[in-house]
């Protein structure tokens, strides 16, 4: 178990890859904190993992919020009193079409949640990373 005792934040958990990462996280030992802004979802997810002997909290998180990404982190912290990885895989695409005819508000917010919203995660963990002297992104 590569990941065992590891405390692993994983946002965009609430459908497909970031749930699988998060299933394939806790099958190698990892403590894993299910972030999204779904919480119906992130709560069932928790909860399979736990059902399968993992152990798992779900934490909402709308990455382009700071302050809710300070959260997360915190919760992290308070629960288990590290985090050792992040990965960020919140995930939002504007509507399909050519991109000079979109409207730039939509890319804008893909932009934010998928680039702004990894720096916001990076700025609310590399804190307890260099306190503890350990961590990845």
């Amino acid at each position: 178990m590569i990941l065992k005792d590891k405390v692993v934040i994983i946002t965009g958990a609430g459908p497909g890859m970031g749930q699988a990462m998060c299933r394939g996280a806790a099958a190698e030992g990892a403590k894993v904190v299910v972030s999204a802004r779904s919480v119906d979802a992130i709560q069932a997810l928790a909860a399979d993992i736990q059902a399968a002997g993992g152990d798992a909290i779900a934490v909402p998180c709308d990455v382009a919020k700071t302050d809710q990404c300070h959260a997360l982190a915190q919760e992290a912290i308070a629960k288990w009193g590290r985090i050792d990885g992040l990965v960020h895989s919140a995930y939002y695409h504007p509507d399909w079409g050519s991109l000079i005819d979109h409207s730039i508000d939509q890319v804008v917010q893909a932009l934010d949640v998928i680039a702004v919203g990894g720096l916001r995660m990076a700025q609310a963990v590399v804190p307890q990373m260099k306190a503890q002297g350990s961590g990845s992104i």
